[in-house]
């Protein structure tokens, strides 16, 4: 019952150990940074509410009181009906495309269906290529591609499906299938009772609208994979407002909230909400591994204090691993000799000293290797078997960074 109350009041349990946080994260930085982490982590949004079908299914295992039950059996009920009537449209609209693409009639798709749809287009894509041709990568990476594409050509085989194989009309049928799956969400967000509920705390923040409202609001209901998600929306004051959406009930069986509460309190920190523009450019990939870094060090002290914030307090830490853990690696050897310079920017928002000591294009290189290393072993992954891992090549990444020390030392 304490879990559930802890989730259910999560701005209550949050604002328990806001200043404890406060001290964790500034502990990190310059003392001299101490106030503005606590002006910026004050002065964010927290959205921390998981869409009803979630919430109602959890109420449901734990036996609330009845008027918890009531109150989101109602709000459920509708989510699922617009979510159902959303996918019913869409897909009808999807299944005409599919068979335009494949130039296939509507009997031979109705007996192929379920093969048709589980075919993996993606395994031609740009991406793909890319892997094959990428001197970072070892054989052993590249034949998770050529073992794809066998398997695709077999499967199309099997079905006497002519194989699409064709770089532009896969990407461009990707993206279709993309905008399709938006529309789903979109209705959903636009008509459900949740996500009017969004929109309407979305008005209130005063954010200037660029796009509709219900573009984002989609954006915070359907995270696209992520974990949780920090916003920085521009309000009509021309000032920013800092979002964090974290659907705590949502990822509550998978444990590791209190690692993911921490990653996004370090973007929180690091945003300046008071500029009108930002210059702030560092790559998103590189930030994401090093805020990660951060967050494990910030972790452990946090469990030293035996600090649980939405974690059950028997939570077996060792069980939760994010994506971003295992390319650590690849900046450590850079953030164990720069990490005052890069944290100072980071809290400043400045991009210009890092170019200044390392070198800017030494830098972007870097970033580059960086953000196409996670791109292409992300996507292979997907292809594994649950107890197959995967290699990070380091030795690109840690040339790069030799490039950067060497250059500091000249400038030095």
């Amino acid at each position: 019952m304490k879990d559930l109350e802890r989730l259910l009041n999560p701005k209550k349990r949050f604002l328990e150990y806001q200043d404890y946080l406060i001290d964790l994260i500034a502990s990190s930085y310059h003392k001299s940074f101490k106030d503005l982490i606590a002006f910026r982590i004050k002065n964010a949004v927290y959205f921390f509410d998981s869409t009803p079908d979630v919430t109602y299914q959890f109420i449901r295992e734990f036996k609330p009181n009845i008027k918890n039950l009531i109150k989101y059996y109602f709000l459920n009920k509708d989510f699922l009906y617009h979510q159902a009537l959303a996918e019913n449209i869409i897909h009808q609209y999807y299944y005409l495309y599919l068979k335009t693409f494949f130039h296939i009639s509507d009997s031979y798709f109705r007996e192929n269906i379920d093969k048709i749809l589980e075919l993996n287009y993606e395994v031609f894509s740009k991406i793909s290529r890319e892997i094959l041709l990428d001197s970072n990568l070892t054989y052993d990476h590249k034949k998770i591609i050529i073992k794809e594409r066998k398997k695709y050509i077999n499967q199309c085989k099997s079905i006497n499906l002519k194989p699409i194989t064709d770089e532009n009309k896969i990407e461009y049928h990707l993206s279709r299938k993309e905008s399709f799956d938006k529309e789903v969400n979109y209705s959903i967000s636009r008509y459900s009772f949740y996500g009017k509920k969004i929109i309407k705390m979305l008005k209130e923040m005063d954010i200037y609208q660029l796009i509709p409202l219900e573009f984002l609001a989609e954006s915070m209901i359907f995270l696209d994979d992520c974990e949780a998600k920090t916003m920085y929306l521009k309000t009509n004051q021309d000032k920013y407002q800092c979002l964090l959406t974290f659907p705590l009930i949502d990822k509550y069986s998978s444990n590791g909230l209190d690692i993911i509460l921490l990653h996004e309190l370090i973007h929180v920190s690091e945003f300046d909400q008071l500029k009108k523009y930002h210059s702030y450019d560092f790559n998103d990939i590189f930030k994401e591994f090093r805020t990660q870094e951060k967050t494990l060090k910030l972790f452990s002290k946090l469990r030293g204090d035996n600090i649980h914030i939405f974690d059950q307090d028997n939570n077996d830490d060792s069980s939760f691993e994010t994506l971003y853990d295992q390319f650590i690696p690849l900046i450590k050897p850079l953030l164990d000799d720069y990490r005052e310079l890069i944290d100072y920017c980071a809290i400043t928002n400045k991009i210009s000293p890092i170019y200044k000591n390392l070198g800017r294009d030494n830098f972007d290189t870097y970033c580059e290797l960086l953000n196409t290393l996670y791109n292409e072993i992300t996507f292979l992954l997907d292809f594994l078997e649950e107890e197959e891992e995967i290699e990070i090549p380091l030795k690109s990444s840690y040339e790069q960074i030799d490039k950067m020390k060497a250059y500091s030392k000249r400038k030095t």
